[in-house]
């Protein structure tokens, strides 16, 4: 019918459900659909043998009826497959029936002739795959780069994916055979040989099924199975890989690691060098362990954003000129994997990321990178780099932020200007998402508010427009009278950028305006005597260079306005700097809290 749904399987038990029919439900119900499309002519072809009694009493009609109806409000075949269903029914009709199959194949996998035939069915074992990553020559087929051999070609002896595959699946199919094969027939003994109507074909298949799963659960995997699926997971793992996500910290520090990162001082753990003071003072930013490596964060507790990829090759050495334009510090060290398959972690904590790193045991290269460590309120990044390659000495490639300094014994760098701006547009700031900062130098405060269209004699706060449902067109203005200077924030608006606007203001004084927006746009403009001298977007078409006069030149100096990061609090310095004043937290406390709000227009 429409509507419907008929790919969705319960793998949650209802009460009632026997264990049976709960591990029944654990199965897809393709699976269960396709096992019993091979066996029901089989089944039906199996000799019935009378044991009468065996299920007890035979169930009154009206109890038929009753199963029916329950059957035909739990969905029917379309969601859950033939078989489940059919099982369901059954328990209604005959309870226990489907516990006295489970122990019958329980009783019969552990006698020593069925267990042999069933043990002589399973493949020979075999000798493990190889442990070692794949050649150069293998990793560049995989991810489509050039190679000096073959494609697809696995000169260092690794088997294909597909016979790691069907090696794995040969495993798990012919010993799920012999005990489904046990459970079908031991289901089919005990449902069609008392004296009641016998049971459908799908009930004895989905219960022998059930029966056979419920039994597998609780012994061990055939010899090799843990050697194939490894190597299956090996051959399926993807080159390059990428995965990113949020992980927890603790006392400074996660780490990509194939065992539980503990602690700083824990007490009673085999830690090792996890707790050594000096751990960062090579890099300051990340060291080698066994197992992995260690990341020093600059945020204590928490979450960090991290990136993990893992390429086939080392990165192209023109790379690392586009990485410095966005990262703070660039560290490269070697370590070697025990076994693969390390885990992104925080110390003592949940692994975030499970089994992402290089499937293979062996000698591998890092390269960390970091921003924002030095800013207790902003978003710290991270992104680790892994490739197979000899053991090398730890490299520091870029070196810049503070707390890498200190952990290096290095003096510290001095702030760069925007720094004092962070206040502004960091996180916790109320203009973090968007806003436009103006300031005019030697004007009126009243004028300034008439130049933009609004009414001084008007006034509330911003903070008192929080639950208006229209907010838009309001700016804040603040006279600062020792510094003759007036400020203008607009949370979320614009008017101050407009060419229109700034170019009224500059003729009561030098005037410029810094605007920003959740859509990444960053334009700076500055005016003067009714006439605009530079604006657009910083990083993006801002003249620079010799489209500049001499009197704004000295205002850009010693600034990255290329620079994708902090354009927002580079261009508040270039602000301060054109007229001769910044906005400080004081003065955004008064702007946002006072009463110094005017509606434009």
């Amino acid at each position: 019918m429409p509507g419907r749904i008929y790919n969705v399987r319960r793998t949650w038990p209802l009460p009632g459900d026997s264990r049976v029919l709960e591990m029944l439900h654990s199965l897809a119900p393709a699976i269960t659909d396709r096992v019993l499309g091979a066996l029901e002519v089989a089944v039906d072809a199996l000799p019935e043998v009378a044991h009468p009694g065996v299920l007890g009493p035979a169930p009154a009609r009206q109890v038929v009826a009753r199963a029916v109806s329950a059957d035909m409000s739990r969905g029917g075949a379309g969601i859950e497959g033939e078989a489940a269903p059919a099982v369901q029914l059954l328990e209604q009709l005959c309870p226990g029936a489907s516990d006295v199959v489970a122990a019958l194949v329980s009783m019969l996998a552990e006698h020593p002739d069925v267990r042999s035939a069933l043990a002589a069915a399973e493949p020979a074992p075999v000798s493990p795959y190889p442990a070692s990553p794949p050649s150069a020559s293998r990793r560049r087929a995989s991810t489509g780069l050039a190679s000096t051999g073959p494609v697809g070609a696995r000169p260092d002896g690794v088997a294909d994916a597909a016979g790691t595959a069907r090696r794995e699946e040969e495993l798990a199919g012919r010993r799920g055979a012999g005990f489904v094969a046990l459970g079908v027939a031991a289901a089919a003994a005990v449902l069609r040989g008392d004296e009641r109507p016998p049971a459908s074909t799908a009930a004895v298949v989905g219960v022998g099924l059930g029966a056979a799963a419920l039994y597998l659960s609780s012994v061990a995997m055939p010899v090799g199975n843990a050697e194939a699926l490894l190597a299956r997971r090996r051959d399926d793992y993807p080159w390059p890989h990428m995965c990113s996500g949020r992980v927890l910290v603790q006392e400074h520090r996660f780490g990509l690691v194939e065992r539980a990162l503990p602690a700083p001082g824990t007490p009673d753990v085999d830690s090792g060098p996890f707790d050594d003071p000096a751990l960062f003072a090579e890099t300051g930013l990340v060291a080698a362990v066994p197992g992995g490596v260690v990341v020093r964060s600059g945020r204590a507790e928490g979450e960090v954003r991290v990136t993990l990829r893992v390429l086939a090759e080392p990165p192209p050495a023109s790379s690392l000129a586009e990485l410095e334009r966005h990262w703070d510090e660039i560290v490269e060290v070697s370590w070697y994997a025990d076994a693969g398959f390390a885990s992104l972690r925080g110390p003592a904590g949940m692994p975030h990321l499970l089994g992402q790193g290089p499937p293979w045991p062996g000698d591998y290269r890092l390269r960390a990178l970091a921003r924002r460590r030095d800013e207790a309120d902003v978003d710290e990044s991270h992104e680790l780099w892994v490739w197979p390659a000899p053991p090398a000495p730890a490299r520091v490639l870029r070196g810049t932020d503070r707390l890498g300094h200190r952990l290096r014994g290095e003096s510290e760098p001095a702030l760069p200007p925007e720094a004092r701006y962070r206040f502004v547009v960091g996180p916790r700031s109320v203009l973090h998402e968007g806003a436009t900062v103006t300031v005019v130098s030697g004007a009126d405060r009243d004028e300034v508010v008439r130049a933009f269209g609004a009414d001084p004699a008007r006034a509330r706060s911003l903070r008192s427009l929080m639950d208006e449902v229209d907010r838009d067109g309001w700016l804040a203005a603040l006279a600062v009278p020792e510094a003759g200077a007036v400020v203008v924030i607009e949370e979320n608006g614009f008017a101050g950028s407009q060419p229109e606007t700034l170019a009224t203001l500059s003729r009561l004084g030098p005037a410029a305006s810094m605007f920003w927006n959740v859509k990444a746009m960053a334009r700076l403009s500055l005016a003067r005597d009714g006439r605009i001298l530079a604006a657009g977007e910083l990083g993006m078409d801002f003249p620079t260079g010799e489209e500049i006069g001499p009197d704004i030149a000295p205002c850009l100096a010693g600034l990255d306005l290329a620079s994708w990061r902090d354009r927002r609090a580079i261009g508040l310095v270039v602000v301060e700097r054109f007229t001769g004043y910044g906005l400080c937290p004081a003065d955004l406390d008064r702007l946002w809290n006072d009463d110094l709000a005017h509606r434009i227009g």
